[in-house]
């Protein structure tokens, strides 16, 4: 353990002093990211155990070190968020005993792990972790299928939705993720039947592609939507743009259908005004760029946005089973008619369910569709004189739960302030920026890679 770590940790020992905590591990860094349904949920829970006078620890991998053999799961570095501020980067060894030291003098209660994401861990580093931190609770969350396999939207090639196959098939023979995929198997299959916790999931479609790998597991399965939706009559009936106003919504990501998107601008840039309300890297001849980001501005950003602009359709051509789409929700507070395809997952479950769009078995069906611009009217002027008013609530059952659990226990419900920009903090919060120099290194060198296997994919 290097001398600024021992530091550290050894500050950190005041700020927990018999209190309750919820620790939460995923694969990013929640604090920087500006996009992402994983970084936006854990913001959310992060903000809720604040308003209820909980710790909210964050454990994020350093690197992604895929699935190497051998001991080193203990020297994998971790990132450690505190109550939304970041405290630096320390090794499994060092935080799992510090964890259990915490643990034994009863300086901290774990209500709960909340697992979020597996990549980027030794799947071995989590179980030390867990077993130094006793959760009374532990919850793995599945919001996309990484558990199943590392091309966790299931496209075969990075193109083509293949299902949910079995361990080992023959259909996955052709796919440049095969070897990946049969090096991670045996491990994640283990660690999978071995977890102890629950499995969650957002919506009932990916429960169900899910189970069909990991049988079994049922009575250890539970649906918890991220958000809930509250209904009542709209007051006024919404009358569409003279000229109708179709919308991109989120990031330029070809599993988010991108590249329809600009084969759609391409074709009726004449017929439709097009919108892009989000983030993006190149601009399209023929569409207004609106930015959106709903992590750093507030989760009511992107329905406000698409209210002010007055977006009659959201484009939602998703070419991979979501889990759970939260630009479907906002464009759906937001008054929208949506479009998307049959493969869309939790998108076409809720198109159907609200009544508030139309699906297609493919491209060629849009594209057919949008050239009758006057039926593309008619259908919007159908909706808005029978949609509701609707409106996103978060949906904090699990954690509320556990709240309630924890009013048994003689640990403290109420938390001091901690400010980490403290002057004395500062002095060794950044003390080994330097450490690591190699594997920082390393780790630009991969970045470079995946950018440009990124800029391949689609084409």
């Amino acid at each position: 353990m290097t001398n600024s770590s021992q530091i550290k940790i050894e500050m950190l020992d005041q700020f927990f002093l018999r209190h309750n905590v919820i620790v939460a591990i995923s694969h990013t860094n929640y604090l920087l990211a500006t996009t992402g349904g994983v970084e936006k949920l854990i913001k959310v829970e992060e903000m809720f155990c604040k308003d209820n006078n909980l710790h909210y620890v964050q454990l994020f991998p350093l690197q992604n070190y895929g699935y190497e053999e051998g001991n080193i799961e203990w020297n994998q570095l971790l990132g450690l968020n505190i109550d939304s501020a970041f405290i630096g980067f320390f090794s499994v060894k060092q935080l799992s005993l510090f964890f259990e030291r915490l643990r034994k003098t009863e300086q901290i209660n774990v209500l709960a792990l909340l697992i979020h994401h597996l990549m980027g861990f030794f799947l071995k580093a989590l179980s030390i972790l867990e077993e130094s931190l006793q959760p009374r609770q532990s919850y793995l969350y599945i919001h996309d299928f990484y558990t199943i396999c590392p091309q966790y939207n299931l496209l075969k090639n990075n193109f083509e939705y293949c299902g949910a196959q079995p361990f080992g098939s023959s259909t996955c023979q052709d796919c440049s993720y095969c070897d990946a995929r049969n090096k991670i198997g045996s491990q994640m299959e283990a660690f999978i039947y071995r977890y102890q916790g629950r499995f969650v999931f957002p919506s009932e479609i990916p429960k169900q592609i899910w189970g069909s790998v990991y049988r079994d597991l049922e009575k250890k399965c539970q649906v918890v939507p991220h958000q809930n939706v509250l209904i009542k009559l709209r007051n006024a009936i919404d009358m569409p743009s003279p000229k109708i106003k179709i919308g991109y919504i989120g990031g330029q990501s070809p599993i988010k259908g991108y590249l329809q998107w600009k084969e759609v601008v391409n074709q009726y840039k004449e017929s439709y005004d097009f919108y892009h309300l989000g983030s993006w890297q190149e601009e399209l001849a023929g569409v207004s760029y609106i930015p959106v980001s709903v992590l750093k501005q507030g989760d009511e950003k992107m329905v406000e946005a698409i209210r002010a602009h007055k977006i009659d359709i959201a484009f939602l051509w998703s070419n991979c089973p979501e889990t759970y789409s939260f630009t479907f929700f906002e464009s759906l507070a937001a008054g929208c008619f949506i479009l998307s395809n049959n493969i869309s997952g939790n998108i076409v479950t809720k198109i159907k369910q609200y009544n508030c769009g139309k699906s297609f078995n493919g491209f060629p069906e849009l594209i057919e569709y949008l050239s009758d611009v006057k039926q593309v009217r008619k259908d919007i002027e159908l909706y808005n004189d029978n949609k509701g008013e609707y409106t996103l609530v978060n949906n904090h059952s699990i954690l509320q739960d556990l709240i309630e659990s924890s009013k048994q226990s003689n640990f403290h419900s109420n938390i001091s302030s901690c400010d980490w920009n403290d002057s004395k903090l500062l002095e060794w919060k950044f003390a080994d920026e330097t450490e690591h120099v190699d594997q920082i290194i390393s780790l630009l060198a991969t970045i470079n890679d995946l950018k440009a296997q990124l800029q391949n994919v689609g084409h």
